[in-house]
């Protein structure tokens, strides 16, 4: 397929999405300012299993998911595309805490969402802030709240699972919380970081089984955790 058709076809799939995602995501907010957010995770889930449906993208779930009476869980996936956040909200069983890059909360409509949402904003060139969020985090997870994290901190350049930060399992070994590492492929091959372009994937979202905390070292929970996910 030449440039001119998937640069025009790219143009097509941004103007549906952007708007189903205006849409959808300003009703999200208003809402939240009158109902529960957790009351809203359904449609969360809608709106953006909708979304990706616009641009093209055809989600696939694979593997088994864990027991929510038997959480609270840590899931982490592996980040490479703009799209991850909604590809986990549309897939994952239950609702999340969260936490992100501070840079998000700036974005308008997108920043307000993840603010009703309640995620943790995480500045990344400030270890002393970065500790202090996930101190929140690891509160909402001994509350019973489970939690949703990319453990590498940013997208990837290439596609390859990048250095894991020990921050997140710190968490799991303080909350003595099980990890569901998830791995998605075929996000890249859609939207990556050095391209605007889209292209219509098939999305393949796998849930690995829960590793324990307690029968793991600080590296040997890294360890298995990254040969999930790569």
């Amino acid at each position: 397929m030449g440039f001119i058709v998937k640069f025009l076809r790219s143009l097509v799939l941004w103007f549906f999405g952007i708007v189903t995602f205006a849409g959808g995501g300003t009703l999200f907010v208003l809402f939240s300012t009158i109902l529960p957010t957790r009351s809203l995770f359904r449609c969360a889930q809608v709106l953006c299993r909708t979304i990706l449906k616009t641009i093209g993208q055809r989600i696939i779930v694979s593997g088994d998911l864990p027991n929510r009476d038997q959480g609270p869980y840590i899931y982490m996936f592996n980040h490479t595309s703009l799209l991850d956040t909604f590809i986990m909200i549309a897939t994952i069983p239950e609702f999340v805490a969260a936490i992100g890059k501070k840079e998000q909360f700036q974005v308008p409509l997108w920043g307000w969402i993840l603010r009703r949402w309640g995620a943790v904003p995480i500045d990344r060139t400030n270890l002393n802030h970065a500790k202090e969020s996930l101190k929140i985090v690891q509160h909402a997870l001994l509350q019973g709240r489970s939690l949703l994290i990319a453990p590498e901190g940013t997208r990837s350049h290439d596609g390859s699972l990048g250095k894991l930060k020990k921050g997140p399992f710190h968490v799991s070994l303080n909350t003595n919380s099980c990890i569901v590492p998830v791995r998605i492929h075929g996000a890249f091959a859609a939207k990556n970081r050095s391209s605007w372009l889209l292209t219509p994937q098939t999305i393949t979202v796998h849930y690995g089984s829960c590793i324990k905390p307690d029968t793991h070292s600080l590296e040997s929970l890294i360890t298995r955790v990254s040969q999930n996910l790569s």
